[in-house]
C-alpha cells in the first residue's frame, strides 16, 4: 500500500505546474517582445520627426508668394514662344511649382496656373502657338 501511495502524484509537485510554467513563460516573452518593439517604433517617430519646426500659416503664405513670385517672373523674362527649348522650360516651371508647399488659399489659383502651364506645353509640342500666347497672355496678367 505504501507504493501505491508513493506513485500517485501530489499536488504541490513541480511536474504538476510545468504547462502552466511553460504558458506563463510563453506569454512574458511574448509580451516582452511586443512593448519593446511599441517602444522602438516609438523612438524611431520621434527621432524622425523632432528635428522639424512648426510653422505658421502666415510663413508658408509668405514663403509661398515669394516662391511664386520669383519663379514666374524669371520664367517670364525667359519665356519665348519661337524658342526650341519653351515646352521644356514650361515643364521644368511646372514640375517646379508642382513641387511647393500650397498654402489652402492660393491652392485654386495654383491649380489654374499648373493647368495652364500644362495647355502650354501641350499646345507647344503640337505647335498650336495661338493657344501658347493666349495662356502665356493670362500668365502675365496674373502674375
Amino acid at each position: 500500500m505504501e507504493l501505491a501511495d508513493k506513485k500517485k502524484p501530489q499536488p504541490w509537485q513541480l511536474a504538476n505546474f510545468m504547462p502552466l510554467l511553460l504558458v506563463l513563460a510563453v506569454a512574458l516573452s511574448a509580451a516582452y517582445a511586443v512593448i519593446s518593439y511599441q517602444g522602438k517604433i516609438a523612438a524611431d517617430f520621434n527621432s524622425q520627426f523632432s528635428n522639424r519646426s512648426i510653422v505658421s500659416s502666415a510663413q508658408l503664405e509668405k514663403k509661398y508668394e515669394t516662391s511664386i513670385k520669383t519663379m514666374v517672373g524669371e520664367y517670364l523674362k525667359i519665356a519665348d514662344i519661337s524658342d526650341s527649348d519653351f515646352a521644356a522650360k514650361t515643364e521644368q516651371l511646372k514640375n517646379g511649382l508642382l513641387s511647393l508647399i500650397v498654402p489652402a488659399k492660393y491652392r485654386d489659383k495654383h491649380l489654374a496656373l499648373v493647368l495652364s502651364l500644362d495647355k502650354m506645353e501641350s499646345a507647344s509640342k503640337d505647335g498650336d502657338s495661338k493657344s501658347v500666347a493666349a495662356e502665356l497672355e493670362k500668365i502675365r496678367q496674373d502674375y
